[in-house]
């Protein structure tokens, strides 16, 4: 989390930081070395590229609606605009929805989700 990023409600009204921001990001990244230590030395692990290794997490990083992958939109209006430069929502939702919602097959009945980043 880069602090620098966040909205004044969020600064005001959310819990306080115990660690600082520096420190985190280091313990972060030292957790981070160490967990892809261990999947590379995985005699089962067979990444014949960078890509095959960080396929599943990019893939994360889409599902969450990453900003670092793609701007929101953050359009006035009640929906986002389709456009490829800028992620309308969170493609999660979609799937949250119906987890939280349970299966509805038996009912006749399906959840549809719209997420907008606003």
């Amino acid at each position: 989390m880069d602090s620098s990023m966040l909205p004044s409600g969020v600064k005001d009204s959310d819990l306080k930081p115990e660690v600082e921001e520096k420190a985190a990001h280091a313990s972060i990244a030292k957790e981070m070395v160490g967990f892809f230590g261990q999947i590379l030395k995985n005699e089962e692990a067979n990444y014949k590229t960078t890509e095959d290794l960080f396929k599943p997490m990019l893939a994360g990083l889409e599902l969450e609606g990453s900003y670092a992958l793609k701007p929101a939109c953050y359009n006035k209006k009640l929906i986002n605009p389709d456009d490829p430069k800028c992620s309308k929502g969170s493609p999660w939702s979609v799937h949250a929805q119906k987890i939280m919602g349970g299966d509805l097959a038996s009912l006749n009945a399906d959840i549809t989700t719209v997420d907008n980043f606003h």
